[in-house]
């Protein structure tokens, strides 16, 4: 074969490679130092105006009329909004063909650029293991995937399901530098633990640990799942009525007295009822460590979606609510009593979703990494029921902080990662199924017209996402080191949402 046939042959597969694995590519050339001009920078206290320099992967100056260094790369940011990147702590990149590489690109995209990983300790016999894994192992495990395939930055919430026997592993979460833990109070197990469980809240609460829980009530949605089945009502219709408010409420009042009989934070996710908020404010209230977190859904979409012909698409847990509600969480976001607004993404398939499912048996969870900032925006601040600031304050830092991330993410200043987003307040898309990079290859709001979009996103200093393009390659994300609790909220949640 001859030299240039040679070559001819190289580039061929070059050009396959580049086609059948599109995150795979060389690493991007990158200048000495990038300088975003005539920047308006909203952070969650305020904005200002000026040049950010970025050196490496942190912000090296905020100033005026920065000189820019030989081979600097400059980018115009007029008529545009400098925001930090987003930091979503409630993603489950799962799914039968979803991975950290498509969940991160679907989030780089969205302006996500640090997301979550929600995991659980492997079993004898289970996925290879060996043994029994702890949770410090099942941290160490989760990090080598990351370091090959992911390309957000990532935390990581350890699922307990074995309350007695894993309590003694806590402290290895503090070590690991993922300090949190998840606890799911609708499954049996919970019911069947309950004491072991709020054993492990106190003592996650001494080391510093937040526990997420979820908050619907097993015994009670159980019970009324088995009566709506044998009267006949198990089609999946009927989930907002077997599921009611009060099993959502009930979890939550009792979620407030585990932070108040052990001194310990807790963080209720996806709260989706005016009744349940309303329980998490009357904690709050008096002085405890509760904090809150609502998924873009509930912002936006009420129980009219078990209309729907295509409803399984639409299942999450809690079911949606009223009109009502959703006013009511909007107006939680502006007072302040709600903390973080995300996603609790999943990335089934439509096909995955569409399988036949009852009020017993289902498939909670949809994909929305690359959609939610948009949608939040587009809901939130075009229409007025926040302001910009609020909206960094719920999509960035409140949630950096409470996961112990803060400053380094959720917030434009010297010395942060270079987490940025160059949001156009002005352009209007149609959300696509085509357009989303997540594996389950389809937007359940597929459709939407939706203003407000990042054009550029730089991730570590990296540009990630620019021009509609993904830039990132796998295994270019790290897992980000967080520290414990920070004791002072959610006074300090005030201050950080204006």
């Amino acid at each position: 074969m001859t030299r240039r046939r040679c070559l001819e042959a190289v580039s061929a597969i070059a050009l396959l490679a580049a086609v059948a694995f599109p995150f795979s590519r060389p690493a991007a050339q990158t200048p000495p130092e990038l300088i975003i001009r005539k920047a308006t920078i909203v952070n969650a206290d305020g904005r200002t105006e000026g040049d950010i320099r970025i050196r490496g992967e942190k912000i090296a100056e905020i100033g005026r009329n920065l000189a820019p260094a030989a081979g600097a790369r400059e980018i115009d940011a007029t008529g545009l909004i400098v925001l930090p990147g987003g930091v979503d702590p409630h993603v489950h990149p799962i799914g039968s063909q979803e991975n950290l590489t498509t969940a991160s690109a679907a989030a780089l995209a969205g302006g996500a650029t640090t997301i979550s990983h929600f995991v659980s300790p492997a079993v004898a016999g289970q996925r290879g293991a060996t043994a029994d894994e702890d949770f410090a192992g099942v941290v160490r495990r989760t990090d080598e995937l990351i370091k090959k395939d992911g390309m957000a930055d990532f935390i990581v919430h350890v699922m307990m399901n074995n309350p007695e026997k894993q309590i003694d592993q806590l402290a290895g979460l503090v070590r690991s530098g993922q300090p949190s833990i998840k606890i799911f109070m609708d499954r049996a197990a919970f019911a069947d633990h309950e004491r072991g469980y709020i054993a492990a809240i106190r003592k996650a609460g001494e080391l510093g640990i937040m526990s997420l829980i979820h908050c619907e009530d097993w015994t009670l949605i159980n019970e009324m799942g088995q009566r709506f089945t044998a009267q006949g009502k198990g089609d999946i219709k009927y989930f907002a009525e077997a599921r009611p408010v009060v099993t959502e409420e009930a979890a939550t009042q009792r979620c407030v007295s585990f932070s108040e009989t052990t001194g310990a934070p807790v963080y209720i996710v996806h709260i989706s009822s005016e009744r349940a908020l309303r329980a998490a404010e009357a904690g709050r209230a008096r002085g405890l460590p509760i904090f809150t977190e609502v998924r873009f859904i509930y912002l936006f979409l009420t129980d009219d979606v078990y209309k729907r012909d295509d409803l399984g698409l639409y299942i999450g847990r809690p079911p949606y609510r009223k009109q009502t509600d959703v006013d009511y969480l909007w107006k939680g976001i502006s007072n302040h009593t709600v903390d973080v607004v995300d996603t609790d993404h999943s990335g089934y398939t439509k096909a995955e979703k569409l399988t036949p499912q009852t009020v017993l048996d289902h498939k909670a969870g949809m994909n929305g990494l690359q959609d939610y900032m948009p949608i939040v925006w587009d809901q939130g601040v075009n229409k007025k029921r926040i302001t910009a600031e609020t909206f960094v304050a719920i999509t960035s830092a409140n949630p950096a902080r409470l996961m112990g991330i803060y400053p380094q993410k959720g917030k434009i200043a010297v010395g942060s990662d270079a987490d940025i987003l160059l949001w156009d307040p002005k352009e209007t898309r149609t959300i696509r199924d085509q357009d989303e990079l997540s594996a389950a290859g389809h937007s359940f709001v597929a459709g939407r017209s939706v203003t407000g979009w990042p054009k550029i996103t730089i991730r570590r200093g990296e540009i990630v996402w620019e021009n509609r393009q993904m830039k990132a390659r796998p295994g270019s994300g790290r897992l980000v080191p967080r520290h414990q609790f920070e004791k002072g909220w959610p006074a300090a949640s005030k201050a950080t949402s204006p």
